[in-house]
């Protein structure tokens, strides 16, 4: 009765500055985080495959250089080595640009979106269009799917390739989920928090 849930806030400061897509550029779909087994990046290569007018890129560090090495693998079984990028570890005025630059930010969490998941904030705060994974229990009141970002139950994985399936093809949803991502980023941001925080001890 006396535990008080508090959303983490963005730690990736927004400097990135959205640089368009001329028309005949692939969309960009961008993964951040770190790369290990667990965080169904498999499952972004699935989603690549359907898409071929797209790109993916993977950002963060590499725990095991082996689990790489398999998605790699997988990525040319699916025909779409060419078109996955791993950037490894990058400073956060690096991750801000490509949240900025990104059409769609693919987090397919394991266990769900929270308000516990920093990506998820970071992506908000730089009003990046998110497709991820979810469950009734971790929902947020403040959570609007197919308003603030696109979602599938966890463990759906053919429900979420056709959640990125959609939104790579309607430039006017991608648009609504990136202003509903800016809407929902006030839930995060740290002054916000802060204040939730006194108000405990009011």
């Amino acid at each position: 009765q006396k535990v008080h849930l508090t959303p983490v806030g963005n730690v990736i400061p927004v400097t990135g500055v959205r640089r368009e897509r001329a028309a005949d550029e692939p969309l960009r779909l961008l993964y951040f985080g770190f790369l290990w087994q667990g965080r169904n990046v498999e499952t972004l290569l699935k989603a690549l495959a359907r898409i071929p007018e797209a790109t993916l890129t993977l950002a963060g560090a590499v725990k095991e250089p082996a689990y790489q090495a398999a998605l790699e693998k997988l990525a040319c079984d699916l025909g779409v080595r060419e078109r996955v990028r791993f950037t490894g570890e990058l400073a956060p005025a690096q991750l801000s640009q490509l949240l900025a630059d990104a059409d769609l930010c693919l987090l397919p969490f394991g266990t769900g979106v929270s308000t516990g998941r920093t990506t998820f904030s970071a992506a908000l705060a730089h009003g990046t269009p998110i497709v991820t994974l979810h469950t009734p229990e971790n929902l947020d009141p403040a959570f609007a799917i197919g308003e603030s970002f696109l979602s599938a139950l966890v463990g759906e994985e053919e429900g979420f390739l056709r959640e990125v399936e959609r939104a790579a093809k309607d430039e006017a949803l991608r648009r609504q989920l990136a202003k509903g991502a800016r809407k929902l980023s006030a839930r995060f941001d740290w002054p916000t928090l802060a204040n939730q925080v006194q108000e405990l001890y009011r």
